[in-house]
C-alpha cells in the first residue's frame, strides 16, 4: 500500500489536523466563511478553539468528542465535522446528542437546581 504525501481531509485525523490548530486559524475562518457564504459584517473574524471532548453528566455515559469545536469573535460556538455521505445518519444522532448536552449544561448555569 502505497503512502500519499498529502493528507485526506475527509479524515477525521487529518480534518483536525487542517483545520482544528491554532497555526492554521485563518483557514478554518476562510472554510466556515465560504461554505456558509457569510460576507462583510456577517462574516466570521476570529475563533476560539474549544475543547473537543465533551464529558458525560453520568459517568455510565459516554463521552462525546467531535473534530473541531470553537466560538466566534460574537460568542457563537461552532461544532464543525467532516462527515463522509455513508456515516450521516449516525453523523445526525451525534449532532443531536451533542446539542442536547449542550442545552442542559447551559440550563444547569443559569438556573442549578434544573
Amino acid at each position: 500500500m502505497a503512502l500519499s504525501k498529502f493528507l485526506d481531509p475527509k479524515n477525521d485525523i487529518a480534518f483536525r489536523r487542517i483545520f482544528g490548530t491554532e497555526k492554521n486559524k485563518d483557514i478554518l475562518i476562510h472554510f466556515l466563511n465560504d461554505i456558509l457564504s457569510f460576507t462583510g459584517k456577517n462574516a466570521i473574524q476570529d475563533i476560539e478553539f474549544l475543547s473537543t471532548i465533551q464529558d458525560p453528566d453520568i459517568a455510565s455515559k459516554k463521552q462525546s468528542i467531535v473534530d473541531v469545536l470553537c466560538r466566534d469573535s460574537t460568542g457563537v460556538q461552532w461544532i464543525i465535522e467532516m462527515v463522509r455521505p455513508e456515516s450521516l445518519r449516525s453523523y445526525c444522532l451525534k449532532g443531536e446528542e451533542f446539542i442536547q448536552k449542550e442545552t442542559e449544561r447551559i440550563l444547569k448555569l443559569i438556573k442549578p437546581d434544573v
